[in-house]
């Protein structure tokens, strides 16, 4: 879902431009391609329970908060959905992550199904 709804934002963002919502397809295919390219390599990482040779940190999207919020904000857009995910990111990085791969966000993520319970393998 946070996937349709990134796509809709940037919709949203684009055609308040007055420009099509079709121009973002081949630029959000490229990216999906991408990013499922990925997959493989942070799903080994978590099984390894390593997650400090990072291709992305977990700090580029930290980064990115301001400025994710400051655009949607001149373009007139809710980013309420952009929240939660934040706050994932933000847990990631109280808990010692900024400098390591994507896959650590898998620990804020288990630490709040599992409050008791303390996964981390990094």
């Amino acid at each position: 879902m946070p996937t349709l709804l990134g796509f809709l934002h940037g919709a949203a963002m684009i055609t308040a431009r007055d420009l099509p919502a079709e121009t973002m397809v081949r630029f959000t295919q490229n990216w999906l391609a991408m990013i499922a390219a990925q997959l493989p390599r942070l799903a080994a990482e978590i099984d390894a329970g390593d997650c400090t040779n990072p291709t992305s940190t977990i700090a580029l999207f930290e980064a990115g908060i301001p400025q994710e919020l400051a655009i949607a904000k001149e373009s007139g857009l809710d980013p309420s959905w952009q929240h939660g995910m934040h706050a994932v990111v933000q847990r990631a990085v109280d808990l010692g992550h900024r400098d390591h791969s994507m896959s650590a966000l898998i620990e804020p993520l288990r630490q709040v199904a599992h409050p008791r319970v303390h996964h981390s393998l990094w």
